[in-house]
């Protein structure tokens, strides 16, 4: 399962950057309506044919990627070729000199075929690595810094999730996964470019990407 290793350099980078520039209450967004999504951060998949059968290890090279260019935050997540998946979620509050973090770990029941284009997985466990509602804090570059350990924003509620096969039909797909994936525009067109992942009952909508050497 794959480690987010980088995540104590990238708090530092972010940290110097806030203080550096100056940056105030551009952190914790609304996230109660899905905001403009990054476009150049997802690597669309490389249009290879899949077939009906689909599997974790379809996925496995993949990152899904869930978040708002608008508020700074995103959750990415992992999953491994038994169904298993790992993540991180991260958003950051600069003004108030606080990050809100969750590692998380779980497994995904295995895929169902909806129709030709979908399938469904049951969330079947998850857990995180720190405690969600928790705090520490440390000194970076001088500067008092909050980590606040929450829960991952795009799990909300999570018992069904579903699995779009890159090429479903967009007009297919149900408003809440279109609404976050607005922000692409016409870069979608009328087919799915890539692998998409959405939870049911948070009506959230991941995209995956490739992930690249040094990820």
């Amino acid at each position: 399962m794959r480690k987010f290793q980088k995540r104590s350099i990238a708090l530092i980078v972010l940290a110097v950057i806030a203080v550096a520039f100056g940056l105030t209450g551009c952190g914790n967004t609304d996230k109660t309506t899905p905001g403009e999504s990054t476009p150049k951060q997802i690597a669309v998949s490389s249009g290879e044919e899949h077939s009906a059968a689909f599997s974790f290890a379809d996925v496995s090279d993949l990152q899904f990627w869930f978040g708002s260019g608008a508020g700074g935050w995103c959750t990415v997540l992992n999953i491994a070729e038994d169904g298993s998946f790992s993540g991180e979620y991260m958003d950051s509050e600069l003004g108030a000199q606080t990050t809100y973090l969750c590692d998380f770990t779980g497994q995904f029941s295995q895929p169902i075929q909806v129709n030709d284009d979908t399938y469904s997985v049951q969330l079947e466990s998850i857990s995180y690595e720190r405690e969600s509602g928790t705090e520490e804090r440390a000194v970076v570059e001088g500067y008092d810094w909050t980590y606040s350990y929450t829960e991952p924003y795009g799990l909300d509620d999570a018992t069904e999730l579903l699995i779009y096969l890159p090429g479903t039909p967009v007009a297919d797909l149900p408003e809440g996964y279109q609404r976050w994936m607005s922000g692409y525009g016409d870069e979608i067109g009328s087919e799915l470019p890539f692998y998409g992942l959405y939870n049911v009952n948070g009506e959230q909508g991941f995209s995956s990407h490739v992930i690249e050497p040094g990820d």
